[in-house]
């Protein structure tokens, strides 16, 4: 299992790598859009010319969805590469999981340990947080409580919630901008 704890601390630590650089690039995102924002806001006090506080708004406000934009191919390589690295666990999970189940079959002496070794299998924690609903044969309450939070679970994993999250905050800011470029 040693080989196993290594495959999952690598892959873990690798998802939590990703994580960040998603929270980071988010968080210079909500920097930016605050910086502009506040210069829009600005210009509107402005009492210079009409036209070119205007002119200023439309610059602003194209710099918002420009940067809007910009951000989303990077949490897009992020988010993709995390599904990847769930998808290499699971693979690696199951494949061990059958090589188990032939090996049961081949050493009935063995089976104790080999029972062993499928409960530490499943003792690992979904690799994304969470509990994985499609691999998980203990007992929900063990790993989640009450029925409330088994449901925001496999809503969780079953929706990919996860994976379209990180896109809402550029989005929002890109249909505000638009807007705010609209109402000019």
């Amino acid at each position: 299992m040693g080989n196993l704890d290594n495959t999952y601390k690598y892959v873990r630590d690798y998802i939590v790598h990703e994580d960040s650089l998603i929270n980071l690039r988010l968080n210079w995102l909500l920097i930016i859009q605050g910086l502009l924002f506040s210069a829009y806001a600005l210009s509107l006090k402005d009492s210079s010319s009409q036209q070119d506080t205007a002119y200023f708004r439309q610059v602003i406000s194209g710099v918002g969805i420009a940067t809007s934009l910009l951000v989303l191919p990077s949490i897009f390589s992020a988010v993709i590469a995390i599904k990847n690295l769930e998808a290499f666990w699971r693979k690696k999970q199951l494949k061990i999981k059958r090589q188990l189940d032939k090996e049961e079959y081949k050493l009935v002496s063995k089976k104790k340990q080999l029972e062993t070794i499928k409960e530490q299998l499943e003792e690992y924690p979904f690799v994304t947080g969470g509990v994985d609903p499609e691999f998980t044969t203990k007992s929900n309450s063990e790993y989640m409580g009450d029925d409330c939070l088994k449901l925001f679970h496999a809503l969780q994993y079953y929706s990919n919630l996860v994976f379209w999250t990180p896109y809402g905050i550029p989005l929002v800011f890109f249909c505000a901008w638009i807007y705010l470029l609209k109402s000019e």
